[in-house]
């Protein structure tokens, strides 16, 4: 049996193959083939607007499956000797389309779709409310997109790319966002004002994936969101990351946009609702954030990654691997990485999630049922001060006194935490301290 990954691959939108026009759904459905496909498999994919012969799964999975030629023929790049398919599940249609200068401003994506202004000070005159930039646009794409690709291999999902949506009534765009910062500030405020009116109503996020979903929803698989945290101190003029808000978010922002998010899919995809996936395929600090204390990026890591899982996230990736702390550029893993790997710890793949409270605000706690018959608990406590002395009690099994426990935090940064300490006087009921700025794992056997 075919065994797919749950990796991610983003096919092209913005461009065509000649840098004339937008992307074709040709285009994508070779790459499945190039990835998927049987090299026996004669499908013609057809031709583009443009003439552009697509050629067959056959073609490109005879490429795949090739050794270079001695004398290049342009295609050399897609000859890897790999007889063996790559089985990718997921394929998502653009990147951030909704940044193509629809809502105004520049673009930050290429949506050849609309032409470009020669002077590109006329953006705004030119391409800002273009219907062919439009979310009704993309979405009758994406349709087009799904029955090329997987009239190549019927198994893999394809899906959309949304903006993060703000929680609450969208009808009513009581919020702005700020185009530079992405930020959300509510109208009537001294920061909206600060706006202009230009932008008085750019909520583009909330229109976008509301008209995505309206024409698509019904037919697509999942849809993928880039969360990136901007909270900053106004101490700092807005560029130093604000500590305490950040560490909030898994707890009180991210159930916000997971609310607005799952109403807008009841809403708008139908029966398709319940089949729905949502992947966050960009999650971290902005890159412009200064971040002073790294141990603070690896808390949210943790706690955020957790709470995704919970709430049956199908893929999360952390955005940026060279920067704010998971490698270096010498590979080395830094904070996140390491907090990243306590989720491990504490469970697996296919492990069941444990429903968990805290009465303390600064005190974040997850727990699974793992197969193995043990229970994993990932305490994280957001205090960069004080100690958290934690009562513990699990209900539902009947576990031993005596377990293992994982710490890493700001006291023990390195990797030292993949050294377990044993851990007694646990069982049903116990009492544990959990150092300030630190991820505790315990994982606990059932009683013998």
């Amino acid at each position: 049996m075919d065994q797919f990954g749950t990796g991610v691959f983003t096919v092209n939108y913005g461009s065509n193959l000649d840098g004339s026009g937008g992307g074709i759904p040709q285009e994508a459905a070779a790459w499945v083939a190039y990835a998927m496909g049987d090299p026996s498999n004669k499908l013609a994919l057809g031709k583009d607007a443009s003439g552009h012969d697509g050629q067959t799964v056959s073609y490109w999975a005879s490429l795949r499956s090739s050794q270079p030629l001695p004398s290049d023929d342009g295609m050399n790049f897609l000859r890897i000797g790999h007889p063996e398919k790559v089985l990718i599940k997921y394929w998502e249609v653009g990147n951030e389309v909704y940044q193509n200068g629809y809502y105004g401003g520049q673009g930050n994506e290429e949506d050849l779709h609309a032409p470009y202004p020669k002077d590109a000070k006329d953006n705004e005159k030119q391409r800002k409310k273009n219907p062919n930039l439009s979310p009704d646009a993309y979405g009758k794409a994406l349709l087009e997109y799904s029955k090329a690709m997987k009239a190549v291999d019927g198994r893999i999902k394809v899906g959309a790319s949304l903006d993060v949506p703000l929680s609450g009534d969208w009808n009513t765009a009581d919020w702005l966002q700020d185009p530079i910062t992405k930020k959300w500030v509510q109208k009537g405020t001294a920061e909206a004002a600060g706006l202009g009116a230009a932008h008085k109503d750019f909520d583009a996020g909330i229109d976008w994936d509301k008209n995505v979903l309206k024409v698509a929803g019904k037919d697509i698989d999942f849809v993928a969101l880039h969360w990136a945290i901007g909270d900053t101190t106004a101490a700092s003029k807005w560029q130093t990351l604000d500590n305490t808000k950040t560490l909030t978010e898994p707890e009180q922002g991210l159930p916000k946009i997971l609310a607005a998010l799952v109403e807008m899919i009841q809403k708008n995809c139908g029966q398709n609702a319940g089949n729905m996936q949502v992947l966050f395929t960009e999650m971290g600090i902005k890159s412009y954030i200064k971040v002073p204390d790294p141990i603070v990026p690896a808390l949210f890591a943790a706690d955020a990654y957790s709470t995704l899982i919970e709430d049956g996230v199908a893929n999360i990736d952390w955005y940026d691997m060279r920067n704010g702390g998971f490698l270096d550029d010498a590979n080395k893993p830094g904070p996140i990485y390491f907090a990243l790997q306590m989720v491990r710890q504490m469970a697996g793949p296919n492990d069941n999630f444990v429903a968990t409270t805290s009465s303390n605000s600064l005190l974040a706690v997850h727990a699974y049922a793992r197969r193995d018959g043990k229970v994993g608990i990932m305490l994280i406590n957001k205090d960069p001060k004080n100690n958290a002395t934690v009562k513990i009690n699990v209900s539902g099994a009947n576990l031993a006194a005596a377990g293992v426990r994982f710490d890493f935090g700001k006291n023990n940064p390195g990797t030292q935490y993949m050294v377990p300490a044993v851990a007694a006087d646990l069982g049903n009921s116990f009492t544990v301290t959990v150092p300030s700025y630190t991820i505790t794992d315990l994982v606990i056997p059932k009683a013998q």
